[in-house]
């Protein structure tokens, strides 16, 4: 299983998510833990489970604490606490934003637990957040990083990344550079100073949804799946007309659901409900995806054949490939997407199963 624990710790590393900062100084002139708890529990007004979705706590002043995310239960905890009074704040696509206060003042060390309850947003969709925000930058630092820009697209990566950090220097909250940067590290499997770029890029402006879905990415890649899946749900909250952030939060819900893997039979009916959630979540996602594309994101097809495929629905899966070819039909592999197709076609009974489409 993954060591969620150890993953929601470098969530918190990683992220700005409060209203304001929080200086070392002042981390430093905390007093010393005394073991208070708080845990919750989160449901969709329909009574679902809010599942995978970033949880922040906030002090008594609006300053960050920690993050968490909750489980395929919806539940959460928060442990460690020092001070007396908190927030809680739930966000999740499409649906209101959720604080509660939590005071621990003649209740020991453990609160009574939380219930969030989140409420649809009605609301027309909202432009990106990143359109509202814009910076000061000197003519130098601008010139700088466009150079960057144009010597990167041109192949000149090394070279376009030391302009980058020339802009930085120049201008050390640039935004722009900072997350162009850490995008670049990225790629190049740079993660350690891909991520101090990144959290720069959070500090500066932490309304980007551009970040979270690159922070989610990060995390794919150390198999984090269901913390990336809450990131790429922050994403899609911040810009909930973007396709692309479903669509990822659907992949990692479904590599999440394959990297469990029950192996004692008293887990196994538990491992089995949360592996089936999780499926159910990237489906639900998976359509959101194809919804806001308009239906023109092929690839929708095919992870919803991918999905499919793994709860062994292997018609539906030959449906959503036969739709990905309509969507995309000079695919490069089409001869063999039309070979799995037949495959899955033909009755499962005595013959070997088809290779998954990815």
């Amino acid at each position: 299983m993954i060591n969620r624990r150890r993953a929601y710790i470098i969530l918190a590393l990683l992220l700005t998510l409060t209203l304001t900062d929080v200086s070392a100084q002042q981390q430093q002139q905390q007093p010393p833990s005394r073991g208070r708890s708080v845990r919750g529990h989160a449901r969709y007004s329909s009574g679902g489970n809010v599942a995978w979705i970033i949880v922040r706590l906030l002090s008594a002043k609006n300053q960050a604490i920690t993050v968490t995310v909750t489980n395929y239960e919806g539940e959460f905890q928060f442990g460690d606490l020092a001070e007396t009074s908190y927030t809680i704040v739930l966000t999740a696509p499409d649906h209101q934003i959720v604080t509660e206060r939590v005071d621990f003042n003649g209740r020991g060390a453990v609160a009574p637990k939380v219930e969030l309850t989140l409420l649809p947003d009605t609301a027309p969709q909202r432009s990106p957040s990143r359109l509202a925000f814009t910076q000061n930058v000197p003519k130098s630092a601008r010139d700088t990083f466009e150079r960057a820009i144009k010597l990167g697209k041109a192949g000149r990566k090394q070279v376009a990344n030391t302009m980058l950090q020339e802009a930085i220097r120049i201008f050390p909250d640039y935004f722009d550079a900072h997350f162009a940067l850490g995008s670049e590290l990225m790629k190049a499997g740079r993660m350690a100073e891909a991520i101090a770029e990144l959290e720069q890029a959070s500090r500066i402006n932490p309304r980007d949804d551009r970040v979270y879905q690159t922070f989610g990415v990060i995390l794919m890649r150390q198999a984090k799946y269901d913390v990336a899946s809450a990131l790429f749900a922050e994403a899609a909250r911040l810009d909930p007309t973007e396709p692309l952030h479903p669509l990822m939060r659907a992949t990692a819900l479904m590599d999440y659901a394959s990297a469990i893997n029950p192996t004692q039979a008293e887990t196994t009916a538990a491992l089995a409900a949360e592996r089936d959630m999780a499926l159910a979540e990237a489906e639900r996602n998976l359509i959101t995806a194809n919804e806001k594309s308009n239906k023109q994101l092929a690839v929708v097809h095919m992870q919803m054949a991918r999905l499919y495929q793994r709860r062994g629905e292997r018609g539906r899966a030959a449906d959503e490939l036969d739709q990905y070819l309509l969507t995309n039909p000079t695919a490069k592999d089409a001869d063999e997407i039309r070979d799995i197709i037949k495959k899955l076609r033909l009755p499962a009974e005595g013959i070997a199963p088809a290779s998954q489409p990815r």
